[in-house]
């Protein structure tokens, strides 16, 4: 089965109804499913109380700071992540790169300390080039650090392709580019390779037929139980 991932981002605001949609999806959820590969990247502020209903799915952390404890007010850190039982972590979202100024350096610093921590760091990595060999620089550049890593702690990564012009705008970026993207992140650093940007039901099967595909990152459609998992259907077929 491959990788369906989640990305509630800043929703929903109230707890219950975090909790209601978990169960949906649990509910809707077909037989079969593998939970280290359903992945429901929640809020901070309801990810203790939803690791109690968390049966079919893993839990993970949409953020993390590169410190595991002192005087950092506001910050996560991976130790606190670890010891809430999660495994995953998201990590360099483009989100946060452009309404947080993460630049590449602070995000290195997150996935090392995640690895650090015994944590499964998914990192998303970006591109605003519509063509192959343009994209291909811009990822080299944000994948150099990872690449180097030692290959115990390579084998815990995660990569979410996102092309900054499919994510929100829903239309998703073209099946045969994020195909040879994927090949071409696959040449720098083997790690599975997730597509993330305006993924939705009808759309998710184009990418998960690829091979060189590993799983797909969710974001509004991961709002609908029945969306998200129609969504990991379609990823048990593949």
């Amino acid at each position: 089965m491959k990788y369906v991932v989640a990305n509630w981002k800043m929703n929903p605001t109230k707890l219950l109804d975090a909790e209601r949609l978990l169960s949906n999806i649990e509910k809707h959820l077909p037989g079969g499913t593998k939970k280290e590969r359903i992945i429901v990247a929640a809020p901070f502020l309801f990810l203790h109380p939803l690791a109690h209903i968390a049966n079919k799915v893993s839990l993970a952390a949409q953020n993390v700071f590169w410190e595991q404890s002192g005087a950092f007010t506001g910050e996560i850190s991976p130790e606190m992540l670890r010891h809430l039982g999660l495994r995953y972590v998201m990590v360099g979202h483009s989100e946060r790169r452009l309404h947080n100024l993460e630049d590449q350096k602070v995000i290195n610093r997150k996935v090392d300390a995640a690895l650090a921590a015994g944590l499964r760091p998914i990192l998303a990595v970006g591109t605003t080039k519509r063509t192959v060999s343009a994209a291909t620089v811009e990822l080299r550049a944000q994948l150099r650090h990872v690449s180097r890593i030692s290959p115990a702690k390579r084998a815990r990564l995660l990569i979410a392709f996102e092309p900054l012009f499919a994510i929100g705008s829903g239309k998703p970026a073209d099946p045969d580019y994020v195909a040879m993207a994927a090949q071409q992140i696959h040449r720098i650093i083997d790690v599975p390779v997730l597509y993330g940007g305006s993924v939705d039901d009808a759309t998710a099967h184009e990418y998960l037929k690829q091979k060189s595909v590993a799983g797909v990152l969710v974001g509004s459609a991961s709002l609908n139980a029945r969306i998200f998992a129609a969504i990991v259907r379609t990823a048990l077929k593949a």
